[in-house]
């Protein structure tokens, strides 16, 4: 299919590189890759595809209120999961989560971070379940600027490599 290759996958290559260098996932190259997809997925009468970037876009929406995602991660992965439809989108999802936590772990422990934090974790985990106290575990969210935090996971480069990865695969 060499469509998803020309429309979504070598476009992507750069939001992948931009993401890791820059940590911003560019609109001008997110947008058109949804609006080809979408057109394709019309064209081709996958509707269904339409309805998972739909979902896909609330749930990624929903996290990046919350400060779990950034909007750039959120627009980006809708665009994927025009291209790529249901169930392969969770695929990459997976993929791109596992992969990004063990980066993300790796990270944490160069840093000197990782001992702390997942004491700090299961601390706040013991004290909920066994007495009931909430807000032990602090919550980590993006910053509301534009400075990035220290130890920020890039995560639309580890959709990039879990799109290609499932398209390969598949």
């Amino acid at each position: 299919m060499p469509e998803i290759l020309i429309g979504c996958l070598i476009p992507s290559i750069f939001s992948a590189f931009t993401d890791a260098i820059k940590r911003d996932l560019y609109d001008f190259i997110t947008v058109p890759i949804f609006l080809l997809g979408a057109m394709y997925a019309a064209y081709n009468h996958l509707w269904g595809n339409l309805i998972v970037a739909l979902v896909v876009f609330t749930v990624f929406f929903i996290m990046a209120i919350k400060g779990g995602v950034s909007g750039g991660d959120a627009k980006f992965i809708t665009a994927l999961a025009v291209w790529f439809g249901y169930p392969s989108i969770l695929y990459v999802v997976i993929v791109a989560s596992i992969t990004g936590t063990i980066y993300g772990v790796l990270k944490l422990y160069k840093m000197g971070l990782f001992q702390s934090r997942v004491v700090t974790f299961f601390r706040g985990i013991y004290m909920r379940i066994v007495y009931g106290i909430k807000g032990i575990m602090p919550e980590t969210k993006l910053p509301e600027n534009d400075e990035i935090a220290e130890d920020a996971i890039p995560y639309g480069t580890f959709l990039v490599i879990a799109a290609w990865t499932i398209y390969i695969i598949l």
